[in-house]
Order: structure tokens, then sequence, then C-alpha cells
């Protein structure tokens, strides 16, 4: 059930989100893979809750949620995941990308570790799946949301002293710095290309996915 809906997505073309048709997309995959939708009004508990327990079996605070049911947007557009699935009485998260490009855009927030992202490209006309912890280790995550953390600091400094300054058009310009992330082949080994689907590890990573949703399929995790 899972790992089908997993193969179809990698099967899949290229689907332009205009409009949010790469979420509609693959959320009709899992509907005609068996799951059923059910309103995010299910949902007994916040993003931070749900990033510390999703995997937790059986876990209380999911457990109004049936299983094989898919829910759309849980906690907002703005956040990951786009999808949870409730299957086995554990939450997956699902996330969709879709771009023109070889990789796609993270604008707020890094990848979560555990989150399933399927990512669609124009360039290559294809789909691929990886999870957060397929792409970055949490090292490099920490490091990169410490630095961010020390910017907002220095801004928080930098508009306290702008209070001592007068205004005199009265429009209170102030700064702040918003995270964004990117991957930049000059920070990796000669002879390697960050494009999603040149990787030398890409085909490995779909293969584990498959295999983890299949042992999902098969038994009791």
């Amino acid at each position: 059930m899972l790992a089908s809906s997993f193969r179809k997505v990698l099967n899949a073309t290229y689907v332009n989100n205009t409009g949010g048709s790469h979420e509609l997309f693959t959320k009709n995959i899992l509907l005609s893979g068996g799951f059923t939708e059910v309103s995010n009004k299910q949902i007994q508990f916040n993003s931070e809750e749900f990033w510390k327990n999703h995997y937790l079996k059986n876990w209380d605070k999911a457990s109004n949620i049936p299983n094989k049911t898919v829910i759309i947007q849980p906690f907002g557009s703005q956040k990951t995941p786009d999808k949870i699935i409730k299957y086995k009485n554990i939450l997956i998260p699902w996330e969709d990308k879709s771009s023109k490009d070889i990789k796609p855009t993270y604008n707020g927030g890094l990848p979560k570790l555990e989150c399933f992202y399927i990512f669609t490209s124009e360039k290559h006309d294809k789909t691929t799946i990886f999870r957060g912890k397929d792409i970055i280790s949490k090292e490099t995550r920490d490091r990169l949301i410490a630095h961010h953390e020390a910017h907002r600091k220095l801004d928080e400094e930098f508009n306290k002293n702008e209070k001592k300054y007068e205004d005199e058009y009265n429009r209170g310009f102030i700064f702040y710095t918003r995270a964004m992330y990117d991957q930049r082949s000059s920070h990796l080994p000669k002879g390697i290309n960050n494009d999603y689907f040149l990787h030398p590890q890409r085909e490995n990573i779909e293969k584990n996915i498959i295999d983890w949703a299949q042992k999902v399929d098969t038994t009791d995790i």
C-alpha cells in the first residue's frame, strides 16, 4: 500500500505545482492507493509535538485519527509537512517539492530529518524521493540553524539600537534576517554534482525508502 504509492510517484514525470497541482497529484496517488482523506480538524497536537512523537506507535494524541488516512496541510500551508499519513499506528510526514531546476528550494526551513520529500523536476521530467536525513546530517543542520539564530540575535540588538535615532518620516524601518538555504557544488568534492537526479546516492536512497515502506506494509513496526 505505502510502497506502491512511493513507486507511483517515482514513475511520475514532472508536475508543476501552480495552483497546488503537484500536491493534488500526490494526494490522488495516495487516495487511489487505498488511503482516505480526513480533515486536519482531527489533529489534537501542535507541530512541535508532532515532530517529537510522530513515529511513536499508538501515540495517544493521534489515537482519534484512523489508520490508512491522509491529512492535507496539517499545520497550514506555510509549514512542513504538506501531508500526514496515519498508517500502522504511526504518523508519516510527506512534503511535496516541485521545481524547474535540478534541486528543490528550501526557504524558511531546512529539511526535516524524518520527513519524506517528493521532488519533481521539469529539467529532468522526473520525480525522486528522499528523506531529510538522506541529504543532510543532524550536525550540519544544527550548525546552519545556530548560524541563523546568531544573526537573529544581531537583528534584535540592531533594531533595539535603532530606537535611539529619530525617524523623521515615522515609517519604522527595521532589519530582519530571513532563513534561506542553498546547495552549491563549490562545497562538494571534485566530480560530485548536487543535481538530485544525477547524484551517486540517488538510486540507493530510493531503494532504501521502498524497502522501508515494504517492511511497514508487511509487518507491525
